[in-house]
């Protein structure tokens, strides 16, 4: 799916590593764009999540014991909008509109996630944000020093992401159904390493001289491909928490006693 969207981004020629030799300033100027708008939503992303679970935990319990639905309905307007997005260089030109709908569509990520970090400490959250911008980082570097082009192999990423996909429903059919842990894990390492194989995808099409790369006006459709596979690998991180009981149910739950986030 994520090579069907990338369609409408990149375009197709042969050039020279590591920038295109009729605008290589063109083409550093919109990596430094690209990956200053990844590291903004980032840390969109991070001051969300930490609000969640300090300042405003008590709110955070409330919103997801009565209004789950809602946040859920929220993540698949974000991805729907992402979709639009990702399909209309119209939106995409557009100065004012593409950045409200970069910050909605970035919002509309961020938010969900209270579904998923509502139960989980703050070091454990930090810990696992650190682990994913490392490896981030990593594969980042990786992808934009490799000499081997990756963006060559779109068949090859096709047949990748439909094997991890029908491995994983496998895997997740059978922690849920039978309760093996281990399923989980294997799903955790296809889908983590899958992600990061698109991520070193899209990487080296943002860095131009490649078969496939990205165009220099798509900035911001750019930092949010990056920001959803952050997401993704982040998300696999906050299986590791408590369990969710001590969370009051809706009916016992008081947004005005402050002693039930204790017990």
């Amino acid at each position: 799916m994520l090579i069907n969207l990338s369609v409408a981004m990149f375009q197709t020629g042969k050039h020279f590593w590591p920038f295109r030799p009729n605008n290589p300033q063109h083409r550093r100027r919109f990596v430094v764009k690209v990956y200053l708008q990844f590291v903004l939503f980032v840390m969109i992303g991070l001051f969300h999540w930490v609000l969640m679970i300090t300042a405003l935990d008590t709110w955070t319990v409330w919103l997801v014991r009565n209004h789950s639905t809602a946040l859920l309905l929220a993540f698949v307007m974000g991805i729907f909008l992402f979709l639009l997005f990702s399909l209309s260089r119209q939106m995409r030109s557009l100065c004012f509109l593409n950045w409200l709908t970069t910050l909605v569509i970035v919002e509309f990520l961020a938010q969900p996630m209270a579904l998923l970090i509502v139960r989980t400490d703050l070091l454990f959250l930090l810990a696992g944000f650190l682990i994913v911008t490392l490896v981030v980082v990593i594969f980042t570097l990786l992808a934009a020093i490799m000499p081997c082009d990756l963006t060559e192999g779109g068949i090859f990423f096709l047949i990748l992401f439909m094997s991890v996909f029908v491995l994983s429903v496998y895997c997740i059919v059978l922690f849920q159904v039978i309760g093996l842990d281990w399923s989980f894990y294997i799903f955790s390492t296809l889908f983590a390493v899958m992600v990061m194989a698109f991520l070193m995808y899209h990487v080296q099409c943002i860095m131009g001289g490649r078969i496939t790369e990205a165009e220099l006006a798509d900035d911001k459709y750019a930092a949010l491909l990056l920001f959803y596979e952050f997401v993704a690998l982040f998300m696999l991180t906050l299986y590791w928490r408590p369990k969710m009981d001590h969370v009051p149910t809706r009916s016992t739950w008081n947004p005005l006693n402050w002693s039930h986030l204790n017990n």
